[in-house]
Parts: C-alpha cells; sequence; structure tokens
C-alpha cells in the first residue's frame, strides 16, 4: 500500500480499507511484526560494529 506523502484523503481512505478488510489488516499486522523483529538492540549493534570495524579497515 502506497500513499503519497501529505496526501491527508489518501491515507484515510487506506485506514478504512483496511478496517473494512480484516484478511488484509492482519496480512499487514503480520507483516509490521515481522519486519519489526529487524530492530532488535542486539541486531542494531551487531551491525554497527560491523560498519565501525569495515570503516576503521579502510582508513589504515
Amino acid at each position: 500500500m502506497l500513499i503519497t506523502y501529505g496526501d491527508v484523503n489518501g491515507f484515510a481512505n487506506a485506514i478504512i480499507d483496511l478496517l473494512k478488510q480484516e484478511s488484509k489488516l492482519n496480512t499487514f499486522s503480520n507483516n509490521a511484526l515481522e519486519w519489526s523483529k529487524n530492530f532488535d538492540w542486539e541486531i542494531a549493534s551487531a551491525e554497527t560494529i560491523k560498519i565501525m570495524q569495515r570503516v576503521i579497515a579502510e582508513e589504515k
């Protein structure tokens, strides 16, 4: 679902559409939950360390 930035009516219509279609809402909810798992502190810190190590190695 794509909504143009600043399109308040489009955003409202998208929400109404989700509320009317429970299966679509459930799909979006499940996908959002899975996506949110990418933002775990352990994963984020490990990725940050990898980037820092790569930058330090490139500077040598």
